[in-house]
């Protein structure tokens, strides 16, 4: 999980208390939810961020990405820095999702993407934008 590096165990028990309860409907149900203890706002932020910036630009530590600085931020983005790219093409929407999702996208959700990949005519990117409609 982002925001959980390896060296910061905070105690011997891993990130969060196993009787942690996340403020509000969980608490009122006598729930517990420890992974909720670091899942922050800020940390949600940089994972979104981190996600779109992989699709867009591949791995690299521009753009908030996840990689590491290689070279120069151009003020224009592209993928000339990037550490790596996502290269996996799809023979099928299914495989898309399966590969994305473990095949547990919504079918309204599979609508919405099936329409953008008609309307798109590049389909470099369709698959693009499929993605990170999927990771949004």
């Amino acid at each position: 999980l982002i925001g959980q590096m390896v060296h910061e165990i905070p105690s011997v028990f891993s990130f969060f208390s196993p009787e942690y309860s996340a403020p509000g409907p969980v608490t009122q149900a006598s729930l517990v939810s420890p992974e909720a203890q670091v899942t922050a706002g800020p940390n949600i932020i940089s994972l979104m961020n981190g996600l779109m910036s992989l699709v867009k630009y591949g791995l690299t530590a521009c753009w908030e990405g996840f990689g590491t600085l290689k070279g120069s931020c151009n003020r224009i983005p592209s993928r000339e820095n990037s550490e790596g790219n996502l290269t996996l093409v799809p023979t099928t929407e299914s495989d898309l999702y399966t590969v994305m999702t473990a095949g547990r996208l919504s079918k309204e959700n599979r609508q919405v993407i099936r329409q953008m990949f008609q309307q798109e005519t590049d389909s470099r990117l369709a698959l693009m934008k499929a993605q990170q409609l999927i990771v949004n």
